[in-house]
This record gives C-alpha cells, structure tokens and sequence, in this order.
C-alpha cells in the first residue's frame, strides 16, 4: 500500500527540481541576487530531512549565495550542484 503522503513528496521533488533549474538559469545568466534561493530553502524546509542532512543543505544553499555575493557564479552553481546531488540519494 503507498503511504497517504506519497503523491505531496513527489511533488515536493518536482517544485525543488524545478527552483534548482530556475535559480541555475539565473545564475548562468549573470543575475547577481535571484530570489530562487528563497524558494529553494523553503522547500529544502518542506522535505522529511534527518537534522544533519538538512543542517548540511542549509549551509550550502548558503556558501553558495555567499559565492555569488563575492561575484563566484561558477562556485554558487557548484555548490547548488553539490546539494542538488546529495538531495537525489
């Protein structure tokens, strides 16, 4: 039997697949401040995370805002590639 909650953190990975899509887009295109880093960790928040993976997203998703604040695009997209990754095992 699939659990009630099933189809929701489906969709849940679908909306944070796309914010990471959008926000990389955003990046590449040279905007400085994307606000998909707001989206991104509001569903980085909505997702049934262990306290160390979350802590571990957190703290990325903010290296690489930091990166694109000190004018790094390629290391803020590394690093979202990074969390990105380590969301999908």
């Amino acid at each position: 039997m699939t659990p009630a909650y099933a189809p929701r953190a489906e969709s849940l990975g679908i909306d944070l697949s796309l914010a990471f899509d959008d926000l990389l887009a955003r990046i590449a295109g040279g905007v400085r401040r994307p606000v998909g880093f707001v989206r991104v960790r509001e569903l980085l928040e909505a997702l049934l995370l262990a306290s160390a993976e979350f802590g571990v997203a957190i703290n990325r998703l903010a290296n690489a805002q930091r990166y694109l604040d000190a004018g790094e695009p390629a290391a803020a997209r590394y690093e979202l590639n990074l969390l990105r990754r380590s969301l999908k095992r």
